[in-house]
């Protein structure tokens, strides 16, 4: 809790930064001191007036531009079609001190979100699934809600907001605030791309679904985490019919729909699952994809061979008129989210996550970009590749092989 309370302050400090010295921070900070005191500080108008008053200075209106895209997940090998609102910059400064007040009033009342592995910071992909793995649970139950932005509407954050934290704004006040900035104003659905909206839909699901997932957890023994709307059960024990059923009509109570075509009942004894783009296997190894892998192989191929044009060509990475010029970059934006999923005291490799890491650090020597240093993660690969030669060395020495 203590590290979630500085976090919120660090983005709070840091969210009014951006809109120069408000007058009215400490007041509101005495505000929280005092536990609201039965009154409403009315922070939101505060946040507008303030934005009136950059525009007024000649920065553009806060606006959204609205627009669809293929979202591909590379690590999962998954794709989908969004509506996206991109905010400009007035837009995304004003969600910014939004979603960083409204943190911070969420610690002084101590809500806690234990089940959440996504949103607020530190949190990754990779702590969602080491919750499961390090407890070596062997049935897995994944589910995923059907649309979760377009079906959380803003009547739930509204009624949501007033129970949890009633003295953070007027309802009327709060709801045209809402409405505004953060969900489209024809249908009352949040947006995709809203600096507030991640925040305000884990809260929704925090309130409507984690609760009583919570309960159901502690009666059948499960390990229960949520990435945003990807729901994750595990258990050393069977998930029957029964089990499932329960966590059905949980989610189904809340209004949500569950997407059934992403429903994934797996016994990691049997077959390997892949959760938010990492890989389990059994005894809670991690692993990433061989066809990612084999992506970031054959894009360094393609670059050292010199065929930039043939390399778009191959990949689609974006559409023509959006493609990187320089594919080094896409390289290393790929590299990154691979070794993202290595923990910090590490884990074992397979001989192409090893081979993969061996071409990258041969190729970052040659393209060094704009730095030309080693970087950080450079260090670090080529410390887990000395680990593994060791490791390598010990068994051949001892005559039981070699460590893949």
């Amino acid at each position: 809790m203590q590290y979630f309370v500085n976090a919120t302050r660090k983005a709070f400090s840091v969210a009014f930064f951006s809109l120069s010295v408000l007058n009215w921070r400490q007041k509101y900070k005495q505000y929280i001191k005092k536990g609201g005191c039965g009154m409403v500080f009315d922070i939101l108008g505060a946040l507008e007036r303030k934005i009136e008053r950059a525009v007024g200075r000649g920065d553009p209106e806060p606006r959204y531009d609205v627009f669809y895209i293929k979202d591909k997940n590379l690590l999962a090998g998954s794709a989908k079609r969004r509506k996206i609102s991109a905010p400009n910059k007035t837009m995304l400064t004003l969600g910014r001190n939004f979603y960083g007040l409204l943190r911070l009033r969420l610690a002084h009342e101590e809500i806690k979100f234990p089940f959440a592995a996504a949103v607020f910071p530190g949190n990754n992909p990779l702590k969602n699934v080491l919750r499961h793995a390090r407890k070596r649970n062997r049935y897995f139950y994944l589910l995923d809600i059907k649309d979760f932005y377009p079906n959380t509407n803003v009547e739930q954050v509204v009624r949501i907001l007033r129970e949890v934290v009633p003295s953070f704004a007027e309802e009327n006040k709060l709801r045209e605030f809402l409405l505004k900035y953060c969900f489209y104003s024809e249908d009352g659905s949040l947006r995709i791309g809203g600096a507030a909206s991640p925040d305000l839909a884990n809260l929704v699901l925090v309130r409507l679904v984690d609760e009583e997932m919570g309960k159901l957890c502690l009666k059948y023994g499960m390990t229960y985490s949520r990435y945003l709307d990807d729901l994750i059960f595990s258990s050393k024990r069977r998930l029957g019919k029964q089990k499932r059923e329960a966590i059905r009509r949980v989610i189904e109570k809340s209004g949500f729909k569950i997407n059934h075509r992403k429903i994934v009942i797996a016994d990691t004894k049997k077959t390997p699952i892949t959760i938010t783009g990492i890989g389990i296997a059994e005894g809670g190894r991690l692993f990433v994809r061989r066809g990612f892998l084999k992506r970031i192989n054959g894009l360094i191929h393609l670059i050292e061979k010199g065929g930039c044009l043939q390399i778009q060509l191959c990949f689609r990475f974006v559409p023509k008129k959006h493609r990187e010029p320089d594919p080094v970059i896409l390289v290393k934006g790929l590299m990154s989210a691979f070794w993202s999923t290595i923990p910090v005291n590490g884990r074992w490799l397979n001989q192409l996550e090893i081979k993969t890491i061996e071409n990258f650090l041969v190729f970052s020597s040659k393209y060094r970009g704009r730095k030309k240093g080693i970087t950080k993660v450079e260090k670090s690969m080529k410390k887990l590749l000395n680990e593994i030669v060791f490791i390598r060395q010990g068994l051949e020495a001892t005559g039981q092989g070699t460590a893949s």
